[in-house]
């Protein structure tokens, strides 16, 4: 199985792979989220946060970025402005800068796995069922505990190894 998360080290960046904070970001040449459509983003979002979960964790992952889109409340009314708001979505802590970078992936050489491209398709077209109830956040319990978690609200409730629901 590919391991989804990975933090980068200054090694493995190189010397163009840090700004002048010490922040990661995307090497010279690498694609960035401005290059990439909605899809491709989603995508690799999916495969970041979700990768290990198979295509139904990914669509339950995906069904939150929907539903904080649909809402407005969470950085934009699309896809793209949801994901792209820093503190959102960790994995791309090193492009948006969020937090020093820490929790950030290697976003300009992660792959979206077909499963990550198919669940994109599904989400972005509505061919989807929203299992998560309408949920607007998720965290996997046995590696994180954030302050907003299952103590914040009501009726979370755990799909594969994540926890999902409303902060």
């Amino acid at each position: 199985a590919e391991k989804a998360r990975t933090r980068l080290t200054s090694s493995e960046m190189g010397d163009s792979g840090l700004d002048t904070s010490g922040r990661p970001t995307a090497r010279p040449g690498s694609p960035t989220p401005r290059d990439m459509s909605d899809a491709e983003i989603l995508a690799l979002t999916l495969q970041a946060e979700a990768g290990g979960e198979g295509f139904d964790g990914m669509i339950a992952a995906g069904s939150v970025i929907m539903n904080r889109a649909d809402s407005g409340n969470y950085g934009g009314s699309n896809v793209r402005d949801v994901i792209m708001k820093p503190g959102q979505f960790s994995a791309w802590n090193g492009v948006t800068g969020y937090a020093g970078g820490e929790g950030a992936i290697d976003m300009a050489n992660l792959r979206a796995s077909k499963d990550a491209k198919a669940a994109a398709r599904k989400l972005l077209s509505g061919e989807y069922e929203d299992v998560t109830g309408g949920a607007t956040h998720y965290y996997n319990p046995s590696v994180a505990a954030p302050a907003w978690g299952g103590k914040a609200g009501q009726g979370w409730t755990d799909i594969g190894n994540h926890r999902f629901g409303k902060a």
